[in-house]
């Protein structure tokens, strides 16, 4: 990312310098159903777009949906250049807002509880839509796997998974109740991967 990178320290991670890209996140068009984060749009900022930077606010852990909430709030009554805010779920403790300017970021965020700081350093969009990219249904589920079908005529049945399409984002199965192993197709969504615990019961 840029000319830095996400670090492990958990006290300080950067975020690289790098072009700004030509969309942002408050223009982009998202299934969120299908999303792994939530974003909290502002407005649409009157600035041009080649103008906003991506900015991460540090935050207490499983605060951050509602540290967002209350930015997108105050940015609206103080008419602050924020235009959007993204919480994923994959970024524990962290916010990326997209400003104009670090130092609106660091305005916005006085007094609002469980935001702790701005850290230093701005990304364009292109360094952070992977994080608006939906999953696959199917994702972590592998042949093999044993999973529960959480939806579905056989809601609640044990299976086997004998292939995956991740193209179709479906899964063909083998329920271990069946007198026949008959391979059924259930999209990704409608099972659960059950744990080595679960399996034992």
């Amino acid at each position: 990312m840029g000319r830095g990178a996400w670090k492990e320290d958990s006290e300080r991670k950067s975020m690289g310098r790098g072009a700004v890209s030509q969309d942002s996140i408050s223009r982009s068009r998202l299934r969120l159903g299908q999303l792994q984060s939530y974003i909290y749009p502002v407005r649409l900022s009157s600035v041009r777009m080649a103008e906003t930077s991506i900015y991460v606010v540090k935050t207490t852990a499983n605060q951050e949906r509602s540290v967002a909430n209350l930015i997108a709030q105050l940015a609206r009554k103080e008419k602050y250049d924020i235009t959007a805010l993204l919480v994923p779920d994959v970024l524990k403790g962290y916010v990326l807002v997209e400003a104009m300017a670090p130092e609106i970021v660091e305005e916005a965020i006085q007094g609002v509880p469980h935001a702790r700081s701005v850290i230093r350093g701005a990304s364009s969009f292109g360094e952070v839509e992977h994080f608006l990219t939906p999953k696959p249904a199917v994702v972590g589920i592998n042949e093999g796997a044993i999973v529960e079908l959480i939806s579905g005529p056989f809601k609640g049945e044990m299976a086997r998974v004998k292939r995956v399409d991740i193209g179709k984002e479906e899964i063909t199965v083998e329920l271990f109740e069946a007198m026949v192993p008959i391979p059924i197709t259930v999209r990704g969504d409608h099972v659960r991967v059950l744990s080595k615990d679960e399996i034992q019961r």
